[in-house]
């Protein structure tokens, strides 16, 4: 039964690749005058596809120089396709001015990756361009991004740096061997925790951080990492690599996590307590009072600004 399945997803997207061909050869083209019709949307010029995987073998473990290469060969504007999905690459600062300023309106919305696809509709890194991102961008630049709130954080930035300094001190005058890349992510990541809700997520060393960092990383990696379904949306149904699956898990746990500091700030706030100052958290929890912004949504925003 496993071998029949593992026979169908190897055969299956082969079959229709071929048939597609077949049909499209069939298909009348018109005459040259069609073809330089104007209103002809063209894809710009490109390194000619091979079937099935189109230009997945032309990039290498190094993308950015393959890519490189192909742009001297086929110019700062060109045209891929990864295995079904067809790309534009901009690779040049002129073109590339265009398409993010001039064009913006027009190029601004973003194809979420497979794994990420039932939470990309509550985060801001993905949502289009429309009264819901608007709202949650002056948010995040009234809150977040203000120079005002920025030169008022620089002591908190100081205090975390003095942290990571004296944890490295203590292990070195313990004969401790550091793991410089954890300490630096815990510095980093009580940085993010105190600037959004005014706490700590771990502290260096201890094991009540290593669930939340093992988490962030889950997450970075199932998003980022390579993943066939984006290549072939046909295989979207199975998850083939799991990678949406394991995303959904760690999301899910992080945002349990999150709900936990809600709940305690809500109580805080009905008790007449709270913090010294108010946080990005506060404010998220007053746009939740006036109906501007739902629970899920808070959630959500938390989880991906870390």
């Amino acid at each position: 039964m496993i071998s029949a399945y593992v026979w169908l997803l190897c055969v299956l997207p082969l079959t229709i690749s071929w048939v597609a061909l077949a049909v499209r050869r069939r298909l009348p083209t018109g005459g040259a005058k069609d073809r330089r019709d104007p209103g002809d949307k063209r894809p710009p010029p490109g390194p000619r596809p091979l079937p099935l995987v189109g230009n997945l073998l032309q990039l290498d473990d190094q993308p950015h120089r393959s890519l490189s290469g192909l742009a001297r060969v086929h110019g700062p504007l060109m045209s891929l396709r990864l295995g079904r999905v067809p790309v534009v690459v901009v690779s040049s600062p002129s073109v590339a001015k265009q398409v993010l300023r001039t064009h913006d309106h027009a190029l601004s919305a973003r194809a979420a990756p497979d794994s990420i696809s039932a939470h990309n509709e509550l985060s801001m890194a993905w949502l289009p361009p429309a009264a819901q991102w608007r709202r949650l961008r002056r948010l995040c630049n009234t809150h977040l991004f203000n120079p005002q709130i920025l030169d008022d954080s620089r002591g908190l930035r100081l205090k975390k740096v003095r942290e990571l300094v004296s944890f490295v001190g203590e292990c070195s005058r313990a004969g401790k061997a550091v793991d410089v890349g954890c300490a630096a992510a815990t510095a980093t990541l009580n940085l993010i925790s105190n600037t959004l809700f005014s706490s700590d997520v771990g502290g260096h060393g201890a094991e009540s951080s290593a669930e939340f960092k093992g988490l962030v990383r889950n997450i970075m990696e199932e998003a980022g990492g390579p993943n066939v379904a984006d290549y072939f949306p046909l295989l979207r149904w199975a998850d083939p690599q799991g990678r949406r699956r394991r995303f959904s898990h760690s999301v899910g746990r992080l945002r349990q996590l999150f709900g936990g500091i809600i709940d305690g700030r809500l109580q805080s706030r009905c008790g007449g307590a709270g913090t010294d100052a108010e946080d990005f958290l506060d404010a998220l929890l007053d746009s939740h009072a006036t109906s501007q912004l739902d629970r899920p949504t808070i959630l959500s925003l938390l989880v991906f600004q870390v």
